[in-house]
């Protein structure tokens, strides 16, 4: 596949696997990588941003500046008000228009998390104009989530290039997940389940590339 502009990698929940989705795509198409809104950071303290470079690690990728940096792991609107910041999708267009492309872009939770008094992560992802990855988990509850997140991208025109599923092989679930989630939208593609892994490291982050279907 030869990959233009980039993906937009959003998921059905935070926590859900779209930095390690996003890391595998950055090293397997050589792409760059961008989180516009970062809220809080891991258990090692490491930012989205920090965790894929260091995943990433002696490559020629790039890692741009996070637009809005928040120590809260909470809401962007919420994180943005307790710091008497606005967010504003303008800014965060001012950026991505002068990164070199392609460009991995990771959203902020799932697509309707508020940014702001008034807009959502959709109106991020609309102004982009990346094609959609969306990342879901193959446990209790993915069903009713993944096909609510595709709804709201159909009614937004997205396009939805796949769904990269993370967890325990659940066959069955998956099968629900495309046979319901192509009769809201047409030609969605099954990218592939990536395992959870205890560790993760640049080793395995090559490896969990035979995961995908590309």
């Amino acid at each position: 596949m030869n990959l233009k502009n980039g993906f937009f990698v959003t998921g059905t929940d935070t926590d859900i696997g779209k930095t390690i989705v996003s890391a595998v795509l950055v090293n397997k198409f050589k792409a760059n990588y961008w989180k516009p809104i970062q809220c809080g950071e891991n258990k090692n303290n490491l930012s989205d941003s920090a965790v894929v470079k260091k995943l990433t690690i002696g490559s020629s990728r790039k890692i741009f500046k996070e637009s809005y940096y928040f120590s809260e792991s909470i809401s962007p609107n919420l994180a943005a008000k307790r710091n008497k910041i606005k967010i504003s999708i303008e800014i965060m267009m001012n950026d991505f228009k002068n990164f070199e492309k392609p460009v991995i872009v990771e959203g902020a939770g799932g697509v309707l998390v508020p940014i702001n008094n008034k807009e959502f992560m959709i109106d991020l992802i609309n102004a982009i104009k990346l094609p959609i990855i969306l990342v879901t988990k193959t446990s209790l509850g993915t069903i009713n989530h993944t096909l609510l997140t595709i709804n709201v991208l159909n009614t937004q025109n997205q396009i939805i290039y796949g769904i990269v599923f993370v967890g325990d092989e659940d066959p069955e679930v998956e099968k629900t997940i495309l046979r319901f989630s192509r009769k809201i939208k047409k030609n969605i593609k099954n990218l592939g389940r990536i395992p959870i892994i205890k560790k993760i490291n640049r080793i395995n982050i090559d490896k969990l590339e035979r995961f995908l279907n590309f």
